[in-house]
């Protein structure tokens, strides 16, 4: 218990080393609308969270978003801290700290040795993957959720199946991402010893099943519908998530460049969109970590089964990139958090499974790559201090990313200084090819702060058309005041015509949920 108490502090200082520079930072990006303008983030709000979606996002964009649960961790800071973000970085920390132990306890006990699992968990908790969960508040979901499941699964291994059934519960309430649990609790009955034959492995996984579906079915009947399907896959589905899984695989061996919030391109698209060169360098890579991590898997025999575990776990949890349950699903380093566990699991068969001689090699180049680890991780998580330093580090890599020059935009205009700002969203309309009608609201919105009502409405006028056409409905508040106000805008100006077709667009939207 000693020797456990003094590695979980000895997670928490390193946590706060690596991730120091984001520490006293200010919000970013999605930070403001979830928490710092976000007045229902409140604990006289708990039971509402739970039943009640507007609580997510005072904007109405909360579409295809239930973690009711986060928002009563956010509550609870608020309750603390205020609306200081000072304080959310440390619970964030902390969190990172402890399930960082929990996956040191979970690999040392399917390993069964000890000393590799805390080795291990000290690897993953500076894995730079991993800064875009813990250092941005909004993302503490990702954190949280893959915690209550990581103690779902030593739970079920230690032969605690109801205490496993509370945690995953938990994870589910966290984020939707947590429905890849009881599959990666099959994997682990059948392959890692004891190995339980799959007839005692399914039963053993139907409570955990249905706790997933009847989660989906209170999902579904709190947001209205199943999610939000506006972002289909583009292109190829099975070559798209092909490629995707290898660029996971290739950030998680080297994450050389910072990223943040990709959308998925298409296979066709890949090259350019991902690498921002013509060559699609990204997957070739990845392809060469997974076929060396498999190789290797079967090359130490002794463990050859955990590692195929830890294969098929990386894969498993990345499931939820095929937007089986929709969240307008991007390339994110933040789902990695629990995929990259099964990754860890699988290096950790590696070391028990090889000789003497082969460990020394596999140690020298972990106790290298741990080192890069800790020094990247402490640089990437210094570009979430201010919403301006996290843009221009993304900016800084892809010059073509636009939602980097949306990110810009709105830092600029949180600023006050309006003409920068326009100037981002309309270099971020042209990137984007134009398809993208928040960028257009945006835009005119700065007009409208600046009170020139006139050149305001042809770029909200353009917003909503992209709205419609992707078939929002009253559930998106901002697309219903927004015809409301161009409606108006219309009949001031004499245009009858005009504003009787903003009516009849507002009561299409009205008749949609």
């Amino acid at each position: 218990m000693t020797r456990a108490l003094l590695i979980a502090a000895a997670y928490a200082a390193l946590a706060f080393v690596v991730y120091g520079p984001s520490l006293g930072g200010d919000w970013v990006y999605d930070d403001h609308r979830f928490i710092a303008r976000n007045d229902a983030i409140d604990l006289k709000n708990t039971v509402r969270f739970f039943h009640d979606p507007t609580t997510v996002d005072p904007e109405g964009n909360w579409e295809g978003i239930y973690r009711p649960l986060r928002s009563v961790s956010f509550a609870i800071d608020a309750a603390l801290f205020d609306r200081n973000p000072v304080g959310y970085r440390i619970h964030a920390l902390l969190s990172h700290a402890a399930a960082a132990f929990a996956v040191a306890v979970l690999l040392g006990r399917i390993l069964r040795r000890r000393r590799v699992g805390w080795v291990l968990g000290a690897l993953w908790l500076v894995l730079p993957v991993h800064v875009e969960s813990v250092a941005w508040v909004t993302s503490r979901s990702d954190v949280e959720c893959a915690l209550a499941s990581l103690v779902a699964l030593i739970a079920w291994r230690s032969g605690r199946p109801w205490i496993g059934v509370g945690a995953l519960v938990i994870a589910l309430l966290m984020k939707e991402q947590a429905v890849v649990v009881p599959g990666i609790a099959f994997v682990l009955d059948v392959l890692v010893p004891p190995a339980r034959r799959p007839v005692v492995a399914v039963r053993r996984a139907i409570v955990p099943a249905a706790v997933v579906i009847a989660y989906l079915g209170v999902r579904t009947v709190v947001l209205g519908d199943f999610g939000d399907q506006r972002d289909p896959w583009p292109g190829n589905l099975a070559a798209t998530m092909t490629l995707g899984v290898l660029w996971y695989a290739m950030r998680i061996a080297a994450p050389v460049d910072f990223r943040f919030d990709w959308q998925m391109p298409s296979a066709d698209g890949w090259g350019a969109a991902v690498t921002g060169h013509d060559v699609p360098i990204a997957p070739w890579l990845g392809a060469i970590v997974l076929v060396a991590v498999v190789a290797s898997v079967f090359v130490a025999r002794r463990s050859w089964r955990v590692g195929v575990a830890g294969v098929v776990w990386f894969g498993i949890a990345l499931a939820p990139m095929l937007n089986l349950v929709p969240i307008n699903i991007l390339v994110a380093e933040r789902f990695l958090y629990l995929p990259s566990v099964g990754a860890l699991l699988a290096v950790g068969a590696i070391w028990c499974g090889v000789g003497v001689r082969a460990r020394r090699v596999l140690l020298v180049a972990l106790v290298c790559w741990g080192a890069y680890g800790a020094s990247t991780t402490a640089r990437f998580a210094g570009h979430f201090h201010t919403e301006r330093a996290l843009w221009n580090g993304v900016v800084a890599h892809s010059p073509s990313h636009y939602r980097g020059w949306v990110g810009i935009a709105k830092a600029h205009i949180l600023a006050g200084d309006l003409d920068a700002g326009r100037a981002a969203l309309r270099r971020a309309i042209a990137l984007s090819g134009g398809r993208y009608g928040h960028l257009y609201y945006d835009l005119g919105r700065t007009y409208l702060l600046s009170g020139d009502h006139e050149r305001a409405v042809p770029y909200l006028r353009d917003a909503v058309i992209r709205w419609r056409a992707e078939g929002r409905g009253r559930s998106d508040r901002r697309f219903v005041a927004t015809l409301r106000q161009l409606a108006i805008a219309a009949r001031n100006a004499g245009d009858r015509r005009q504003a009787d077709t903003f009516d009849a667009w507002l009561a299409e939207a009205l008749a949609r949920p």
